[in-house]
């Protein structure tokens, strides 16, 4: 759940609310705040044009980045010896966007 519950926390404090989180699936939370089931969401999220159409997001509170495992003792140095590769990887975004470049 990394950083966000002790965001969300935070927040119902400040704003004096009692906090409920629930855990859903990543693609649910942008439904849930926009139907009114969620008063907001906290997830890792990239912010997208498609997502600004439906949302309004605070300004950045983290930074992540991507990275590439191998074996200590691989060839692959880099995203371009993945080429032809069978490459196993999180489907949870920004994860998703990163097969399409190779």
């Amino acid at each position: 759940m990394g950083i966000d519950p002790e965001i969300a926390a935070a927040i119902a404090e400040k704003l004096g609310m009692e906090l409920e989180i629930e855990d859903m699936a990543f693609d649910s939370i942008i439904p849930a705040v926009t139907s009114g089931k969620a008063d907001f969401g906290a997830a890792g999220m990239t912010v997208t044009e498609d997502r600004l159409q439906s949302v309004d997001f605070t300004d950045t509170y983290a930074e992540s980045a991507q990275v590439i495992i191998v074996k200590e003792d691989s060839d692959i140095t880099g995203s371009a010896d993945l080429e032809g590769k069978v490459v196993a990887f999180s489907w949870e975004p920004p994860a998703t966007s990163w097969p399409a470049r190779w």
